[in-house]
């Protein structure tokens, strides 16, 4: 088994700032990552295809289902 803390921390120099990017290099970054933000997230209405039902979807009694902090499924 590989050992976490034996190997942590080396070629971490290659994370450390400042980071040296051009411009252009972070507006690509940026064009990159918002392509990975999917606008449905933000409308329950449009995620609905995608939200497991306890009542149908928990076939073997393993459906993890999210709730906000009253225990409302989200």
């Amino acid at each position: 088994m590989l050992d976490f803390l034996e190997v942590s921390g080396e070629a971490i120099e290659f994370f450390e700032a400042p980071f040296d990017y051009t411009d252009e290099q972070i507006e690509d970054l940026v064009a990159f990552l918002e392509t990975l933000t999917d606008p449905c997230v933000l409308d329950r209405a449009c995620l609905t295809p995608w939200i497991a039902d306890p009542a149908t979807d928990d076939v073997d009694e393993h459906l993890l289902v999210a709730v906000d902090q009253e225990g409302n499924p989200l």
